[in-house]
């Protein structure tokens, strides 16, 4: 999906309220009408916003010795983010007698390194709003169908939702959504 304006927005927010380095961490995953960019083009997109050094390609966005292999994490605390929508992605094993590798984050003071634990945190909604409408990943890939390559209108439009007056990459993103 478009690394929109919102995204921005919870990026900004964690980097607030962690005082820390935020990274990025996303697949190479390619779903026709639900996730046309691939990690390369998604890259591009997110570096529009943030400086491109903080986006990784993971097959498991939840692995530690994959993370590891991207990036020194070691002596880090390893906290993931999510909506409250995209709960279900989360992955905690739940082996008898053990106690999963990532949990739900409490409180800095309670946090252990990542090389024994990972933790999530549920964000605030952050929401963007265009023509009095919130625009969920859903609607946006739906409405960004509906633009026009080489359309100055519509690069205006795109231009007020993801604030990028790249016209050449306003284009090219439009043909993947179409």
């Amino acid at each position: 999906q478009p690394f929109c304006q919102h995204h921005y927005s919870a990026y900004k927010w964690l980097k607030n309220l962690f005082n820390s380095r935020v990274i990025i961490v996303t697949s190479n995953k390619v779903e026709y009408g639900k996730s046309p960019l691939n990690f390369n083009e998604k890259k591009e997109f997110i570096s529009k916003f943030i400086n491109p050094q903080d986006i990784f390609c993971l097959r498991n966005l939840y692995s530690y010795e994959e993370l590891k292999s991207h990036i020194n994490i070691d002596g880090c605390i390893l906290i993931y983010a999510h909506s409250a929508k995209d709960i279900d992605r989360i992955q905690q094993s739940h082996i008898p007698g053990k106690i999963s590798y990532l949990q739900p984050f409490k409180s800095m003071d309670q946090c252990k390194l990542s090389n024994e634990h990972s933790y999530f945190i549920i964000m605030p909604e952050f929401r963007l709003k265009f023509n009095n409408r919130s625009l969920n990943a859903t609607n946006m890939r739906k409405y960004l169908s509906t633009l026009k390559v080489n359309n100055i209108s519509d690069f205006k439009i795109f231009q007020k939702i993801f604030n990028i007056s790249d016209y050449s990459f306003y284009n090219y993103i439009i043909n993947k959504f179409k």
